[in-house]
C-alpha cells in the first residue's frame, strides 16, 4: 500500500527521486528484517520448521525453486 502511495508521489512530482520513497523504503528494510528475526527464533523453538523453510516461500506466494533451503537467506 505504500509503495502505491509513493508512486502518487513520483507520477505527481515527475521526479524518481523524494522523499516520498524514503518511507516505503524504511518500512520494506524493517519488515524484513524482522521476518528474518522471526524465522530463525521458529528455527531455534521449533527444529522441523527447517523443512517448512526448505518448502515454503517466506513472503511471496509461489513455489520455491530448488536453491531454496533451510540455511539460504530468502
Amino acid at each position: 500500500m505504500w509503495w502505491c502511495f509513493s508512486l502518487f508521489a513520483v507520477a505527481a512530482s515527475g521526479t524518481w527521486l523524494n522523499r516520498a520513497v524514503a518511507g516505503p523504503a524504511l518500512l520494506t528494510l524493517l519488515f524484513q528484517g524482522s521476518t528474518h528475526l522471526t524465522e530463525q527464533i521458529t528455527l531455534r523453538k521449533y527444529p522441523l520448521y527447517a523443512e517448512y523453510q526448505r518448502t515454503t516461500s517466506r513472503l511471496l506466494p509461489w513455489r520455491p525453486g530448488p536453491r531454496m533451503g533451510a540455511g539460504v537467506l530468502r
